[in-house]
């Protein structure tokens, strides 16, 4: 197998990593202090197509490939990791669903605009009581007439959401049909009904913004629904997908060492993670080993399709689980 990269990748590649040495890491240290990216960063950003390196040249993206998407990223993560969170977290969970599942309006309306870094986008899916469970969410849908649908819920550690422009909604129309009861929704950032809430404070990554989201009796009109009504899951996962591609490359780049320092530096925040982690069951799977609802080591049992024989619970090792 041939790694070499393509000599136009490999020329994206450098000029990608001469922007990020010249203009993006003299930053760090002021983003660490200060929590906001500087102006003149933002300015690079855009000039540089990093807001939509993987959107299609026909909604005003570079076109990259996937890898040439990465490349950009492994360089964007030597620098702070503000960066990425404004940037990367566009091209992928911000801007997917449109160009997966949009029409063809919505499209030419948004994927420039989020593609030029001229507006910011979040992916509203998370909730307090449904995270990588995201078929449990319970922002409620409802049909109004046949102009509108009205949005009611809270979301919660909406990356990008003070800053964000435009919102991808996540909802169900019926709760007790799961996955196959969820939609998704273009919100416009000032639509009634919709408000930013209190910013969630998370033991890293400084300059990017996380925050909870309101919903209340927010009409929505029935043109920004994605795709149809029961593909919300699936335009999520697809959606998330491409941004669990950029993270291998966040995580193969050597960081800057800022986002490590404010875990250290913030030993208020251990606790809470810690007794949030114990006890949250996500997606079915217990943080502890066995979980409570455990049957005896005694009594066989099956847990999503696979026996889990009579053995002591000590020597179990944990069902894998979907992310």
């Amino acid at each position: 197998m041939n790694f070499t990269l393509p000599a136009e990748l490999a020329a994206w590649q450098q000029r990608v990593r001469q922007f990020v040495r010249q203009e993006l890491q003299p930053h760090d240290a002021a983003i660490e202090a200060s929590g906001e990216v500087p102006a003149a960063a933002m300015v690079g950003l855009r000039r540089m197509g990093l807001f939509g390196t993987n959107t299609p040249t026909a909604y005003g993206g570079l076109g990259l490939s996937m890898l040439g998407s990465c490349l950009a990223v492994e360089e964007l993560a030597k620098a702070h990791v503000a960066f990425y969170y404004l940037s990367g977290v566009n091209v992928h969970i911000g801007s997917k669903p449109i160009e997966f599942a949009g029409s063809e309006a919505l499209k030419r309306r948004w994927l420039p605009e989020l593609a030029s870094g001229r507006t910011i986008a979040a992916f509203a899916l998370t909730e307090a009581d449904a995270g990588s469970d995201a078929a449990r969410i319970r922002t409620t849908a409802r049909r109004d007439g046949l102009a509108y649908y009205v949005l009611d819920g809270a979301k919660t550690y909406i990356t990008n959401a003070p800053q964000a422009g435009l919102f991808t909604v996540f909802a169900t129309l019926d709760p007790s049909l799961g996955a196959k009861g969820m939609a998704a929704f273009v919100v416009e950032a000032g639509t009634p009904g919709l408000k930013v809430g209190r910013t969630v404070e998370m033991a890293a990554g400084r300059g990017s913004s996380h925050a909870e989201l309101v919903l209340e009796s927010c009409r929505v009109p029935a043109e920004n629904l994605l795709g149809d009504v029961g593909r919300g899951f699936e335009i999520a996962m697809r959606s998330l997908d491409a941004g669990r591609t950029h993270w291998a490359p966040i995580a193969s780049a050597p960081p800057s060492g800022c986002s490590i320092s404010r875990w250290r530096a913030r030993p208020r925040a251990r606790p809470s993670a810690t007794a949030c982690a114990s006890t949250r069951a996500s997606n079915g799977c217990w943080p502890t080993w066995p979980p409570p609802c455990m049957p005896p080591a005694s009594s066989p049992t099956r847990r999503r399709g696979a026996t889990i024989t009579a053995v002591p619970a000590s020597a179990l090792r944990p069902p894998r689980c979907r992310s």
